[in-house]
């Protein structure tokens, strides 16, 4: 998972980047990949449920037999749910940073300063919350949930401020679909996730 993440992030990044050197007004894009990566994310939770049975197939189609074919059919099959909603999250930061262009003559530094400490204490106490607040309060898939909906809020208040109605409707539609999914959509089935598939054995259907 470390390194589908590791590397998912540094793609979006490195996209992102490229894609601000032609941007002047980084409101639009945002509120696009925010929403996208709400909807990404909403999907990759409801696949969470199938993602054994996967492992299971594409272990049989494989059938690795040495530790580096274990290692890369697992990052496959984390690849295949996790790597679309990551590579979108890595490209919030370098577009914020764009709008830093904007601050002005002598004002860019402070603003770009002021970004990477906000980044970087968003970073510090996001992790102490989520280990040590959501996740033992209310569960991982609760706190999953949580961290969706808030960025789907994100993309329609980065659509409201750029001032482009259509996308404004857009980032609200993409709001709906993730509210009704997370309301409706079904809990992780904690047995199935925790009944620690890793070579399956012939006969047995999971």
């Amino acid at each position: 998972v470390l390194l589908v993440f590791l590397a998912a992030l540094a793609a979006g990044s490195a996209w992102a980047s490229g894609r601000a050197r032609r941007a002047t007004v980084v409101t639009a894009p945002l509120a696009r990949l925010a929403c996208l990566s709400a909807v990404t994310h909403l999907g990759a939770m409801a696949a969470v449920n199938v993602w054994p049975a996967w492992y299971w197939r594409l272990f049989n189609a494989w059938h690795p037999e040495t530790l580096v074919g274990i290692v890369t059919i697992n990052a496959t099959a984390v690849f295949a749910i996790l790597a679309v909603p990551f590579l979108l999250a890595g490209t919030i930061f370098p577009l914020t940073l764009t709008g830093a262009r904007n601050a002005g003559p002598g004002a860019t530094a402070r603003a770009v300063g002021l970004l990477y400490a906000v980044n970087t204490a968003g970073a510090i106490l996001g992790a102490v919350l989520a280990g040590f607040v959501m996740v033992p309060w209310i569960g991982s898939h609760a706190t999953l949930m949580c961290v969706t909906l808030l960025m789907a809020i994100l993309a329609v208040g980065c659509a409201l401020v750029s001032g482009n109605r259509r996308l404004a409707g857009g980032t609200f539609a993409g709001l709906a679909v993730v509210a009704a999914g997370l309301a409706a959509g079904p809990k992780w089935d904690q047995k199935t996730l925790n009944a620690a598939i890793y070579e399956p054995q012939p006969g047995i259907d999971p």
